[in-house]
């Protein structure tokens, strides 16, 4: 063999594949894959690169992926058509802000807080005529109000869904 056939067969045992897959399961961290150019079917492709929780999007069934072989037996996942859930951490603090609709709930319940404030404030207690009370608003007034939410208050703009 040549040197020039040696070099060649060491970067064909090294080299990286990537190929164009459809989803055909997903288990756990793993899922199995065919390639669209009708090589045989990929099994236990990792969801991420490590093969553990931390970062990992799961796809979609029937879903489009790019599946990149890095040793003979082992590949993962480096590109996704359609996802059906994203994990960060083991989802341990559940799902992100729906951030329109936190804002849009957080402003009524300000507004709400507000409007009980303005009410007792001014309240009368009309006709009182024995004993210590006082037919005047309330003595001690409730002070200041809510300011409402403002989305970038509580929004991330680094990660969106």
């Amino acid at each position: 063999m040549s040197l020039k056939e040696a070099i060649r067969a060491m970067q064909t045992e090294q080299s990286i594949n990537t190929m164009l897959c459809k989803v055909i399961s997903v288990d756990g961290l793993l899922c199995d894959c065919e390639p669209i150019n009708g090589d045989a079917d990929i099994l236990e492709v990792r969801l991420n690169a490590s093969g553990l929780n931390g970062f990992v999007i799961t796809p979609k069934i029937n879903s489009l992926v790019m599946v990149t072989k890095f040793e003979r037996f082992e590949a993962f996942i480096s590109s996704f058509s359609d996802v059906e859930s994203i994990e960060f951490n083991g989802g341990e603090n559940d799902g992100l802000v729906l951030v329109n609709e936190l804002v849009d709930k957080l402003n009524a319940l300000e507004n709400k807080v507000n409007s009980i404030i303005n009410t007792f404030n001014t309240h009368v207690h009309t006709g009182v005529t024995t004993g210590g009370g006082s037919s005047a608003v309330t003595p001690t007034l409730v002070t200041g109000t809510l300011t409402p939410t403002q989305k970038s208050d509580i929004e991330n703009p680094n990660i969106t869904q």
